[in-house]
């Protein structure tokens, strides 16, 4: 028997492409990041964010949600406790609105 895979739909391709380029572009933001605190003067996602909400409108703001949620998870996480963890999503998940509003 043959499990056909199931296409995604150009609007998931389109998130996940978008959230992927926040991220990346995070991740390069975070090279100019000064310690302590985890602070960086340049952030490349804005630019791009506000270029995908100019061109795509609403259509754009799950992937930039996506994208700021999960590159701030990344550069906020410390495994060593659970608080860590909790606010490190917490974190995120503001950030993630901040970058939309």
């Amino acid at each position: 028997m043959h499990i056909a895979a199931m296409p995604l739909s150009r609007s998931a391709i389109e998130i996940v492409g978008i959230a992927l380029a926040y991220f990346l572009l995070g991740i390069t933001g975070q090279l100019f990041s000064i310690s302590p605190g985890n602070v960086t003067p340049v952030w490349p996602p804005s630019g791009f964010a506000l270029a995908i909400v100019f061109l795509l409108g609403k259509r754009g703001w799950l992937g930039i949600f996506l994208g700021a949620l999960i590159v701030n998870v990344y550069a906020f996480f410390e495994s060593s406790t659970q608080d860590t963890i909790t606010t490190s999503i917490a974190t995120g998940i503001s950030i993630g609105i901040g970058s939309l509003i």
